[in-house]
């Protein structure tokens, strides 16, 4: 007999579930069709994910290509009135005994919010060569709180900042053309990390 209103429709749904449910057989067919499914789905995840991880190692690549002939330097004096350009010239000329021209910075610029402390500095040569020498002759700073390091993207410049963390001696972890290396035990070796593991 045919249900004649809502609530015979409601009630014959009902029990055709119930019996739906209880029978083993077809519960086990719908599980291996689920799982077929569910094992098709995580394999385009899979396949996915490690394009996504390509994808994202070679955007970092570039990034940091762009940022081959920067670098970034700590604790140089900020006041309201900087002439932030003079000031670098002056730095690199009485500190590191590197005399350069103005025409030789493409670009320098402080980053970061305005507190206390002075804000880093970015600063973009012309030429790579250029900060190579810079680079070359950061060691003439010791002494000053002033420290020059490469312009680093943020992904790399958290690892380097976690390696260093990790290292008893910081001054094993170190960049060079925007790669991360750590000096061994002996001191000799260098291995170019990508990653904590």
């Amino acid at each position: 007999m045919a249900p004649k209103n809502t609530t015979d429709i409601k009630a014959a749904i009902k029990e055709s579930i119930i019996e739906i449910l209880s029978d083993d057989e077809f519960i086990n067919k719908l599980l291996i069709k689920i799982n077929e499914k569910l094992d098709v789905i995580q394999s385009a995840v899979n396949d996915n994910s490690d394009k996504i991880e390509l994808i994202n190692k070679r955007m970092d690549n570039l990034m940091q290509a762009e940022k081959i002939n920067n670098v970034c330097i700590f604790n140089l004096m900020e006041n309201q009135e900087e002439k932030l350009l003079e000031n670098l010239l002056k730095l690199f000329k009485d500190n590191m005994k590197v005399t350069l021209n103005k025409t030789d910075i493409a670009r320098c610029y402080r980053v970061g919010v305005k507190k206390e402390k002075p804000r880093p500095v970015i600063v973009r040569f012309e030429r790579y060569q250029t900060k190579l020498t810079i680079m070359k002759n950061c060691g003439r700073l010791s002494g000053t709180k002033i420290g020059i390091v490469e312009d680093l993207t943020k992904n790399r410049l958290e690892l380097y900042r976690s390696l260093q963390r990790k290292c008893e001696d910081k001054k094993q972890v170190f960049t060079r053309n925007g790669n991360i290396y750590i000096k061994s035990e002996n001191g000799v070796e260098r291995k170019n990390v990508t990653s904590l593991e």
